[in-house]
């Protein structure tokens, strides 16, 4: 685990001024890698060997010195052989695809795969061309990774299927707790509250309607008074006697006149003899006229609710 830790110091801190196998002077005089001179000639040869595949290298030591410290499992020879050739395969595609995807500008060689990166893509390129190559470098790196950490990809995929399931499963409970919770609040709400308070009017027959009482003064009583008075003497019928304070209520003067006079319509000559000319008629006969017509004008307007002359 120490030796780990080395390594992954002088991969962080590496320096291409630092004198290494790819540049054997340096322009400063100190080293700035924190693994010293040997950390510097260390992660010049890694990097110059995979490039980012050196990282890759780090992470198998660890896993290794972990497995062999905490989860020791005693093995056989054979066993063995394949676990080193199936991470010498890891390495290789791992430093392919690096060498394709990435630039090198920050390492050895200006090769972010290494040598080694370089001459497999480079190879199997010319042969199957960039497509071809790409293919075969992804498949060799699925399968060379679960031989070499011991892992099966069957079982990666049926756990994030049954972790999938089990996210939709915890979602859709969710949801619908959630919407149950929003539907129970609704239902909860108490939706006449706000609704337009309107008095019901009740329903009463005409018949029992009384009149409304007015907090009138003594003046605004007498006019009501008056008012009524003039009501009962116009909608009074004509054969009964008219009371004494009739004229005093009304405000138009009338000539005074008998109780039941006795008059008829003057005659259509005469009329026509009043219309044309007036100076054939005596003075006695004019207001004969007159007050012939002024009573029956007066019968019309007291019986105005018949609308019908009796003269």
């Amino acid at each position: 685990m120490g030796l780990v830790l080395y390594i992954f110091v002088s991969l962080v801190s590496y320096s291409a001024l630092d004198p290494s196998l790819s540049s054997v002077s340096s322009i400063s005089a100190s080293v700035e890698n924190l693994g010293g001179p040997f950390g510097a000639y260390l992660s010049d040869a890694l990097f110059s060997l995979a490039g980012i595949g050196a990282y890759l290298i780090l992470f198998i030591l660890t896993f290794e010195a972990v497995r062999l410290l905490f989860f020791y499992i005693p093995s056989d020879n054979i066993n063995k052989t394949i676990k080193f050739s199936s991470a010498l395969f890891l390495l290789s595609s791992f430093s392919a695809l690096c060498e394709f995807y990435f630039s090198g500008d920050l390492f050895p060689q200006s090769s972010s795969g290494g040598l080694l990166g370089s001459l497999v893509f480079i190879n199997l390129s010319n042969i199957f061309g960039v497509v071809g190559s790409l293919i075969f470098v992804v498949i060799f790196f699925l399968a060379s990774l679960s031989l070499t950490f011991s892992f099966s990809w069957l079982l990666v995929f049926d756990s994030l299927g049954r972790s999938l399931s089990f996210l939709l499963t915890e979602l859709s409970s969710q949801f619908s707790k959630f919407a149950r919770i929003i539907f129970q609040t609704i239902r909860s709400i108490d939706l006449s509250k706000f609704k337009s308070n309107k008095r019901e009017i009740p329903k009463s027959s005409v018949i029992d309607a009384k009149p409304r009482e007015l907090n009138l003064s003594n003046s605004s009583l007498a006019s009501t008074e008056s008012v009524q008075k003039k009501e009962e003497i116009i909608s009074a019928p004509a054969n009964k006697e008219p009371i004494q304070n009739e004229l005093a209520v009304s405000a138009t003067v009338y000539k005074s006149k008998d109780k039941n006079p006795i008059t008829q319509m003057p005659t259509t000559d005469l009329l026509d003899r009043v219309l044309d000319d007036g100076s054939s008629l005596s003075k006695d006969e004019l207001d004969k006229v007159a007050d012939d017509l002024e009573t029956c004008f007066i019968k019309l307007w007291r019986n105005q609710n018949n609308i019908f002359i009796i003269c």
